[in-house]
Parts: structure tokens; sequence; C-alpha cells
């Protein structure tokens, strides 16, 4: 299959079968986040602990220091700490609704990803080439409904 003809789910599937999928937590935070059943509660609560905790990896490893912006894969391992089932598109279309009024972010040139943080403590921020490709070769309005079951005409 030539990477052209790729649906973005495909694109997706393949660029994160090259890299760890397993959940990431905040240390000593486990309790702090409740899940309220709103994923964009779940999503917005993780963006603000990783302004103060690190990113940890089952081995209780750091993969990303506090303050740093995050992925959508970053995002998507710390939902599933909390929320196993949850796909990462269901993250992608979470942050593209949080969007514009809520988040800050850019695709990052020195990883070649979107990252996101919270605009309530970046202010002075916005979202930044929303229109460039990410790593997984999509503009940020591919996001909107990514992964979405199409309803059949009847």
């Amino acid at each position: 299959m030539i990477q052209d003809d790729m649906t973005n789910v495909e694109k997706v599937r393949t660029y994160i079968q090259k890299f760890p999928q397993t959940p990431l937590h905040f240390p000593d935070q486990e309790d702090e986040i409740k899940f309220t059943g709103s994923m964009n509660k779940l999503v917005t609560e993780i963006l603000n602990k990783v302004e103060l905790f690190p990113s940890k990896n089952v081995n209780n490893h750091v993969e990303t220091w506090p303050g740093r912006r995050r992925s959508v894969l970053d995002i998507w391992r710390h939902v599933q700490f909390y929320k196993p089932d949850t796909t990462i598109f269901a993250v992608m279309r979470c942050l593209f609704r949080l969007g514009e009024e809520n988040l800050t972010g850019c695709v990052c040139k020195e990883i070649n990803r979107r990252t996101f943080r919270l605009k309530c403590h970046h202010l002075h921020l916005g979202l930044g080439n929303m229109d460039e490709l990410d790593e997984f070769g999509l503009v940020f309005e591919d996001w909107k409904e990514i992964g979405r079951k199409k309803k059949r005409a009847e």
C-alpha cells in the first residue's frame, strides 16, 4: 500500500505502532485525578498535571519532565491509565474539541509531533501551524471526526 493511499485512521495506526503504547502516570498523583465520564474533563486534568509532574512509564522511568508540551500519544497514554479502553482517536477528537479556546500548541520541529498545553497556563500563546502536516501526515482539522463510524444513508 502506498502511503498516500492510506486512510487517516491507517496513518495513525501505522505511526503509533513504532512507539510504546503502555500507560503513563503521574507518581503519587493517581488518586488526584478522578475520571468523571467526560473525556474533555479527563484530558484537561491530565494537561493540568503535566505542568507540575513528570510523566512516568510502567517501569517508573520519567519519559517527559513537567512543564513540557505533550503530544497526543503522550496524552492518550495518560488517559489509558485511567480509562484503558480509550482509543487514540477519541483523544484526538477531544483535543480538537478543546481547540483554540482551551489549548496552545504547534507541530514541534524538534520531535516532529503536534504538541499541546492548556491555554490557562500560557495565555499569550495559541494554536500554531494547524494547517501544517503533523506526525501522522494530517492537518489538525483531520482530527475532528477521525475514527468515527460513518453513518449510512438510508
